[in-house]
């Protein structure tokens, strides 16, 4: 039988690595629901939404470089455009989303969660703007 300690740990590191991969921030690695913002005027950030928009993005992050490859794979083909036309549809929500959590966390967020957050889709990001101007320099 654990004690309330040893459940603890457990969660705890459990916790350390998020679905899909995506690590939760250090400044949510503890049992609290709830984050105090580092500001002082803005209201508190809570985990569980923080949490539910990152699987979102990284949903989405996902059917994005999924419709890319079928359209980069179609690219001699009749269905290209088509196929183009739905990848940068979906890749916009993911930069919309992404641009959506990021401006929430600079709001409602502390530093470190910001720092995390930035530092674990900035490149992604990237290499999703890169894939669509690749896209974009192929359509018919």
């Amino acid at each position: 039988r654990c004690t309330g300690t040893e459940t603890s740990r457990r969660l705890m590191s459990s916790l350390r690595l998020f679905k899909y991969g995506t690590k939760i921030p250090r400044a949510f690695q503890h049992q609290h629901t709830i984050v105090r913002s580092f500001r002082a005027s803005a209201p508190m950030f809570k985990v569980a939404d923080y949490e539910g928009k990152v699987g979102e993005l990284n949903e989405k992050f996902a059917e994005a470089r999924m419709e890319i490859a079928d359209a980069l794979d179609a690219k001699e083909t009749v269905y290209f455009n088509e196929d183009a036309k739905i990848a940068l549809e979906v890749s916009a929500e993911v930069l919309d989303s992404y641009q959506e959590l990021l401006t929430a966390i600079e709001t409602d967020g502390d530093e470190a969660t910001l720092k995390d957050f930035k530092s674990s889709w900035s490149m992604r990001i990237e290499q999703l703007k890169q894939e669509t101007e690749l896209l974009k320099d192929h359509e018919h």
